[in-house]
């Protein structure tokens, strides 16, 4: 297994009301995630993952279905396969 690690940012986090937790707790949930962290004052998510199980647009999902907002700073390997597949189509 290759695993991924992801930093999310959570729009509206850091307005309290427990929101960091109940993300935390969703993304560490979801199937294929190895681990989750939740920095409410970053509003940031922390996340390694299996890709082979899940993906980061599920990890969306997950994280919408607590009624926040996410835009996803991909590391690892799904971050180069897009920056191969753009390498490809600019030749």
């Amino acid at each position: 297994m290759n695993a991924v690690n992801a930093t999310i940012t959570i729009l509206d986090l850091a307005c309290g009301g427990g929101g960091a937790s109940s993300v935390e707790r969703a993304l560490r949930n979801a199937p294929g995630v190895i681990s989750a962290y939740v920095n409410p004052a970053t509003e940031r998510a922390y996340v390694t993952f299996d890709p082979g199980r899940t993906s980061l647009a599920e990890l969306g999902q997950a994280i919408r279905a607590t009624g926040h907002v996410s835009l996803s700073e991909a590391g690892g390997q799904e971050a180069r396969a897009d920056e191969r597949r753009k390498e490809t189509r600019g030749r």
